[in-house]
């Protein structure tokens, strides 16, 4: 039943189909029919008195015009079957032209098989060919196959043929490709490690050109009481030239290091040993070894991850003021730092955990570096040579300290990176990983340091070295008179203590010991220990007559200072009171300063500027006359 009525609605279907098909062609014959009814009543409107005769004459000349286009249409399909001809002629030419090139590809490929051949052969004369069980010898060689059985199987093998053709060729270029690339990466190792040889012995050799220049000057004006110093100088002059000639170079690798890496040198007296062996026994010893020492820094360690505002005591401000123990120090730091930054680390616009991971992997240098990197990447041999892990190209720190800084500069483009970043980044990574470093160094200059501190004018850094001066007048009167009338600026030393935190300028255990208290209690332990190491060695400044004498016991002094227990003690007993809101109050007061000062000094250029172009305009009107007349 079912069929029958599929059948049945079949033939309706089809009977409808044709009956539309005779209503199409009913409708076609009626608007040819009308259309000739309104052709006949026109030509009659027109012409009335015409007879039947001439309307036949008439339809007849229409006749001879319909042939005539239908002829001109013939004569262009005949021109379009011409072009048509061409077009198939090309194709024939186009299709001779690929089976000419199917003939070269299987040449080519003939030839590439026969190459890799012969590559194999070679390989199994020079190697132990293997035996069956007859003790013949065989061998597997790769071959392809011309045989061409159907049309598939031959574009197969033709298509197989061409893809080994461009592995091997691919595989060529590649190894090209990499000798290339080291190539290009030692010629780029030794331009480096030349400009760096070449920037050190460039900067030895105007040292050396200023001593000699003041020793001139000294010697061209003679003073009253210069004979002592004069001789003092020449001394200093000859120990350097002598430690010049007998200090090795950087790549030169001394055995002994100590536990962050830096190099300890066999030069210095049996004292100097001696003391060096102490100070070693002395930080041993420092390492927690009782139970009470151990829960106290646990609880400090757990205080400062707990979330929220941590509970400073007087009793935490002096258990860190003494130190953390070596064995502690990352901990302890890395704990600082996740608590005063946790919430920049939640901020709405980086709520990542991965923060610093994305830093990097948006990182584009493209086709040249930006003046960021380009000075990371000067810097970065700079930051601590005498430290195994960052004193050659090769060294396991330097990748770890340029990511480290190349994410801060991407996170805060308008400091980018100033000098000082290497070494605080580089000391941070001796004693946590790298995205901790990155923190640490985003929490020292974002939080600690005062606004504008790294900007490119350094303005925080200029304000807090007035501040400075003017504590050193305040705290040690006597000996800024005595700096000042022997024409002794202290921002030359300190400038430098403030911007690294004192890394490069005291010895490493001193300064490691500094940040423990900067880190925990914020920028105006500088202001203490600058004061400290003044202090320290004011009597001996004292006795120091002339501008020479006084730098160079600055130098030797600063550089030899171990004596921490005694420099803490300076700096948070003997320098009280030494409240922070002092120091705000000082650092509004010199930053208005400065800023007037720096207004005044575009007001001038500004005018120099205006006169300048009106100094060109009125030259170039001038010639313009002179060239009229």
């Amino acid at each position: 039943m079912l069929r029958e009525l599929d059948s049945l609605r079949e033939d309706l279907q089809a009977s409808q189909d044709d009956a539309s098909a005779s209503k199409d062609v009913i409708v076609v014959l009626q608007s040819q029919l009308k259309s000739m009814q309104k052709e006949r009543e026109t030509l009659e409107s027109l012409r009335p008195e015409l007879s039947e005769g001439d309307l036949l004459e008439i339809l007849r000349e229409k006749d001879r015009q319909l042939v005539e286009a239908e002829t001109h249409a013939l004569q262009k399909q005949g021109g379009m079957d011409q072009q048509q001809d061409k077009i198939e002629k090309l194709e024939r030419d186009a299709t001779a032209y690929l089976q000419l090139i199917n003939v070269k590809d299987q040449s080519i490929i003939r030839l590439t098989n026969s190459l890799h051949e012969f590559e194999l052969q070679d390989k199994i004369n020079q190697d132990t060919p293997p035996h069956n069980g007859n003790g013949s010898v065989f061998f597997y060689a790769e071959k392809v196959s011309l045989g061409t059985q159907t049309d598939m199987d031959k574009s197969k093998e033709t298509l197989e043929d061409t893809v080994m053709a461009y592995e091997m060729q691919n595989r060529f270029l590649n190894k090209e490709v990499l000798e290339l690339n080291q190539l290009r990466q030692q010629a780029i190792d030794r331009e480096q490690k030349l400009f760096i040889e070449a920037s050190d012995w460039e900067a030895k050799f105007y040292q050396i050109q200023s001593k000699y220049l003041l020793l001139l000057n000294e010697l061209h004006n003679p003073q009253v009481m210069v004979s002592a110093s004069r001789q003092e100088m020449v001394g200093h002059l000859l120990k350097d030239i002598v430690e010049n000639c007998e200090r090795p170079s950087l790549n030169s690798h001394s055995t002994e290091c100590d536990r962050f890496g830096f190099r300890l040198t066999g030069e210095g007296s049996l004292e100097d040993r001696a003391e060096r062996i102490r100070r070693q026994n002395e930080e041993f010893a420092e390492e927690i070894s009782e139970e009470e020492a151990r829960r106290r820094w646990d609880s400090v360690v757990l205080s400062l991850e707990r979330p929220g505002p941590v509970l400073v005591t007087m009793d935490m401000k002096n258990l860190i003021r003494r130190g953390v123990p070596i064995n502690l120090r990352g901990s302890v730091w890395k704990s600082i730092v996740d608590n005063r930054v946790r919430e920049v680390r939640s901020n709405a616009e980086k709520p990542q955990l991965d923060y610093y991971q994305a830093l990097l992997s948006n990182y584009n240098p493209g086709p040249q570096m930006c003046p960021a990197a380009k000075q990371i990447e000067l810097d970065l041999l700079r930051t601590l040579p005498n430290n195994k892990h960052y004193e050659s190209p090769h060294s396991s720190g330097i990748p770890k300290l340029r990511r480290v800084l190349l994410a801060y500069s991407l996170h805060n483009p308008e400091v980018e990176y100033c000098q000082g970043f290497n070494r605080i980044a580089a000391i941070a990574l001796l004693f946590m990983n790298e995205e901790d470093a990155f923190w640490c160094l985003l929490y020292i200059v974002e939080q600690l340091m005062p606004p504008q501190f790294y900007c490119k004018q350094l303005v925080g850094a200029q304000v807090d070295q007035a501040v400075f001066k003017e504590l050193v007048c305040e705290k040690l009167p006597d000996l800024a008179i005595h700096l000042e009338s022997h024409g002794v600026d202290p921002a030359l030393f300190s400038i430098n203590w403030f911007l690294c935190l004192f890394v490069d300028s005291l010895p490493v255990n001193t300064y490691l010991h500094i940040w423990d208290a900067f880190l925990f209690e914020g920028s105006k332990v500088l202001f203490r220990y600058a004061l400290a190491i003044l202090s320290y060695m004011e009597e001996k400044l004292m006795k120091q007559t002339d501008y020479m004498s006084i730098f160079n016991t600055f130098r030797t002094e600063v550089e030899s200072l171990v004596d921490v227990k005694r420099l803490t003690t300076i700096a948070f007993h003997e320098l009280n009171p030494f409240p922070q809101r002092i120091i705000n109050g000082k650092r509004e007061h010199h930053h208005k300063i400065l800023k007037a000062q720096m207004e005044s000094l575009d007001v001038i250029r500004q005018d120099y500027r205006k006169n300048s172009l009106a100094k060109v305009k009125r030259n170039t009107a001038v010639q313009s006359d002179e060239e009229e007349t």
